[in-house]
């Protein structure tokens, strides 16, 4: 045996040199050439990324359809690599219905026009923009310029519902919901349009919320469905342990100085009262009942604590100078009390001589079930 292996030396290292070798080209090929072979993903199991809400929805599969997109557009490349799957028509909206939701920063896509081709065991998608590299490149700096400016002013801010609440209000006072068609204007559906340029419609409120809430270390995502019978879209955050819808566009009345919170953080009980959630199996329960006014002790449960609710509320705005202010009725027939409470809180407050109420009574409801309201009111100071 000794004197076969050292006849046939020199054959061995020819082989093991081939072999080497062969080892290597094969490694490379897998390493370069993603579209050798086919990919049966069907045991894969899928892996989490943070804020990444439907990203997490899907099948390990469907993931490195959405990665592939995710790396092309991130290096502005016209095509994906070749992926060693195959989906069909219905996956592939999907999935990249998914990408919209998860990716505000991702406004310069033209989502319409991008087209997957398909083969036996492949597939490669090739990609549309609305504008060029460079273009785009400025417009992202400037986004991201605008969110650094937004989150300089939460510097300080400890508690996560006042970010969240900071937030909120900056978008309605800072954007101006669109009405009508604007079919020319892609940015109006985008972070962008509602940070930048400060007219978006309800898809640019809910990416521009997102955007800023995850910049600020929140749990957010934007939540599709219907508001009456059209299309419309808000967020589903994450908030002192528990998930809440809030919806900045119906919050956002468009008048000068004010800002409601009639659909801030809202149990998805009551959001269905008036919206219609696309998909609610892919969201976590929301089941918290503590909406704004709660959390702020302004949400009456009875006559008396009605009276006081109104009384500490206009005193409270008449000294910030305000015309309104916002609270809650949770009782039955709570609304049928309101007149003459507010009378009552107007006699009060004039007694005390401070502010001189004129009583012009005139509720507003903010919501389809007539809970959350706030009053406009009318007063002097007493020389």
């Amino acid at each position: 045996m000794i004197q076969f292996v050292k006849k046939h030396a020199e054959a061995f290292k020819v082989a093991a040199f081939v072999l080497f070798f062969a080892v290597l080209f094969v490694l490379a090929l897998i390493r370069f050439v993603p579209s050798f072979g086919y990919a049966d993903l069907t045991e894969a199991q899928p892996i989490r990324k943070e804020n990444k809400l439907y990203y997490n929805t899907l099948s390990r599969k469907e993931q490195f359809l959405y990665d592939a997109l995710t790396d092309a557009i991130d290096s502005y490349a016209e095509y994906t690599d070749e992926i060693r799957c195959v989906f069909t028509s219905a996956d592939f909206s999907h999935v990249v219905q998914c990408l919209i939701s998860d990716n505000p920063q991702y406004f310069f896509v033209d989502y319409n026009s991008i087209e997957s081709y398909v083969s036996e065991t492949h597939t490669k998608v090739r990609l549309v923009y609305y504008e060029n590299e460079q273009t785009v490149r400025a417009m992202r700096e400037e986004l991201d310029r605008m969110a650094d400016t937004v989150m300089e002013q939460l510097r300080g801010t400890e508690e996560d519902f006042e970010k969240e609440l900071y937030l909120h209000d900056y978008l309605v006072q800072n954007c101006t919901y669109l009405t009508g068609v604007n079919g020319e204007n892609y940015l109006s559906n985008t972070a962008y349009g509602a940070l930048c340029r400060g007219e978006a419609y309800c898809d640019g409120y809910a990416l521009a919320f997102k955007l800023l809430m995850n910049r600020a270390g929140l749990f957010c995502s934007t939540v599709s469905g219907l508001a009456g019978d059209l299309q419309h879209m808000w967020n589903l955050v994450y908030i002192n342990d528990q998930f809440y819808h809030v919806d900045v566009t119906w919050d956002d009345a468009d008048t000068p100085d004010m800002v409601f919170h009639g659909y801030f953080n809202l149990s998805a009980d009551a959001i269905s009262i008036s919206h219609t959630i696309a998909s609610p199996e892919l969201l976590p329960l929301c089941e918290d009942t503590t909406h704004y006014y709660r959390a702020l002790g302004r949400s009456a449960t009875d006559v008396e604590t009605l009276d006081e609710i109104l009384y500490q509320c206009m005193n409270t705005a008449a000294e910030a100078g305000m015309q309104y202010f916002e609270f809650s009725i949770d009782y039955a027939d709570g609304l049928s009390d309101l007149r003459a409470a507010y009378t009552r809180a107007v006699e009060r407050i004039n007694s005390e001589g401070k502010y001189h109420f004129v009583d012009a009574y005139r509720d507003h409801p903010l919501s389809d079930n007539r809970s959350f309201l706030y009053l406009e009111i009318y007063y002097e100071v007493e020389a």
